[in-house]
């Protein structure tokens, strides 16, 4: 059994406070979760207005524990802009982003770092001279306990080549923002190895056993 099975009730929110138990958290905080084969990063709103307001949408992602989300403008955008993302995580919990994308940005796609498993809305922060944004998955992935080292990591059962790109959970009590790190950290597989679904990734992870939900994420 990984995490919280795979009952995932949206209208839920799951988030335990300083939560100190898991069934695949052994003693120590160390556990092995894995991430069954999420499919490649796919698009989710192809064209969103570059004007500023709010759309509201019903977006799942893709990635049992969440994964991040992408930004990308169609053009320069003629000055600072960016969108805010809110939604939820895969407890249930709500949860906010804000992913900048500046002129100089032009087409280069905007990474942001926090795990969304549902996208309630997208908001324009600035107008932009003619560009419109894709909102898409990204190949960064969530975890569903607040994550302190990365021991190991298989894909399909075996070692890749080269290593992922690791983050860890907020420190408990820390400051947080629309920017900052995701509560409980991500994970993001090597560039050669990133989803396609097909490829499952299997983790071992030193946890904090004081606070395995991590803090609630940033909302407002």
């Amino acid at each position: 059994m990984t995490a919280k099975g795979d009952f995932f009730p949206r209208r839920i929110n799951d988030h335990v406070p300083n939560m100190q138990y898991a069934a695949d958290v052994r003693f120590g905080g160390v556990g092995t979760i894995v991430i069954p084969a999420p499919r490649s990063a796919a698009t989710l709103v192809a064209a969103l207005s570059g004007s500023v307001g709010v759309t509201y949408v019903n977006l799942e992602l893709d990635g049992k524990f969440g994964r991040n989300v992408t930004v990308t403008a169609s053009a320069a955008t003629g000055g600072a802009s960016g969108v805010t993302v809110r939604g939820k995580d895969y407890l249930g919990q709500p949860m906010v982003e804000f992913i900048a994308v500046a002129n100089a940005d032009g087409t280069t796609p905007k990474a942001g770092k926090k795990a969304f498993k549902y996208i309630d809305s997208l908001e324009v922060s600035d107008a932009t001279t003619g560009a419109t944004f894709a909102i898409a998955e990204g190949n960064v992935l969530g975890l569903p306990y607040k994550s302190q080292k990365l021991i190991s990591e298989l894909v399909n059962k075996e070692v890749p080549a080269n290593a992922g790109t690791f983050v860890d959970g907020i420190a408990t009590g820390a400051s947080q923002s629309t920017t900052s790190d995701d509560p409980r950290g991500t994970y993001a597989p090597h560039s050669s190895v990133v989803p396609n679904g097909s490829r499952e990734y299997e983790l071992t992870i030193m946890h904090d056993n004081t606070n395995l939900h991590g803090d609630a994420h940033y909302f407002a």
